[in-house]
């Protein structure tokens, strides 16, 4: 027998897009598989021209059983405003985002209003993996964390997707994603609302993220967002943090050597800097490993 739909009282899905019209129908055709009443799907393009392409694709799924809204974010662009502006015109109790280029597992929207709905979590998440190319090869995310998050569990790298499950009421008393951020405002976003409670993440692989060899994820800058968050929350988590924080800044930078970490462990007077040095050695170590033995197989 078919499980009977949950009335979530209107759950909205928040998915910002940029020219990927293909990629964007996967994203959508995915949420049809939720068996969820009153879904509504706001897609929010950060295109400064008009779309066509996506509102053919909106005008062809209109009799769906999903309220599908479009809007055009004519403000600040990146994908925080574009969530930042889904939410605000959400008419859904609860709100969660996916990006256009990821897509869902059919049961996913199910779990994690069963374990939100009257509970004290403040965001439910769930597992994640990793698709490359096309399903030419899929990976699980290593040493993802479960059961209940707290600030001290995500402190040293963000371990929740960008999918998580909140009411639209706590998304606007935490103040929303910081545009000032360059990035990494998804984990200033998680710091912010560990802060006033915990979070669940439910043991479930239901979250894909989507990786395209061709199309790089990861900016250039990646650095300023560690300055940004060390300056923003360097107060809360302590010289220990503080130091990790300044070593990775300097790894992203390329000018993390032994000296470097040596100097920042007695700068901070803690080990920390010295146990990152060696991690990324080991990792430097394992990938020349690997591309030894890719070269003997040829």
């Amino acid at each position: 027998m078919k499980d009977k739909p949950i009335n979530s009282n209107i759950l909205s899905v928040i998915v910002p897009t940029y020219r990927r019209p293909e990629l964007l129908q996967r994203a959508i055709s995915s949420l049809y598989c939720q068996n969820i009443a009153n879904l509504e799907v706001i897609i929010v393009d950060d295109e400064r021209e008009s779309s066509d392409v996506t509102e053919k694709m909106l005008l062809a799924n209109r009799n769906s059983t999903i309220d599908i809204v479009y809007i055009k974010n004519t403000g600040k662009k990146g994908a925080a405003s574009s969530r930042n502006l889904g939410v605000q015109v959400a008419k859904g109790r609860y709100i969660t985002f996916l990006d256009d280029d990821d897509f869902i597992l059919p049961g996913r929207y199910r779990r994690m209003l069963s374990e939100l709905n009257g509970s004290s979590h403040k965001f439910v998440s769930t597992g994640r993996f990793y698709e490359k190319n096309d399903l030419s090869k899929i990976e699980i995310g290593p040493k993802q964390i479960f059961g209940n998050i707290s600030l001290e569990r995500i402190n040293y790298a963000n371990d929740i997707d960008i999918g998580f499950m909140l009411s639209k009421e706590t998304f606007l008393d935490v103040g929303g994603f910081d545009l000032s951020l360059t990035n990494l405002e998804d984990w200033d976003f998680i710091i912010r609302l560990l802060k006033i409670g915990n979070g669940l993440k439910i043991e479930k692989f239901d979250y894909v993220v989507s990786i395209d060899s061709n199309r790089p994820r990861v900016s250039n800058d990646y650095f300023k967002g560690y300055e940004e968050l060390l300056e923003k929350h360097g107060a809360t988590f302590g010289k220990d943090w503080q130091s990790f924080m300044t070593a990775m800044i300097c790894r992203l930078k390329n000018k993390y050597s032994l000296g470097t970490a040596i100097q920042l462990s007695r700068k901070f007077h803690c080990s920390k800097p010295l146990s990152v040095y060696m991690r990324f050695q080991a990792h430097k170590i394992k990938k020349i490993a690997q591309a030894a033995r890719n070269s003997q197989q040829l």
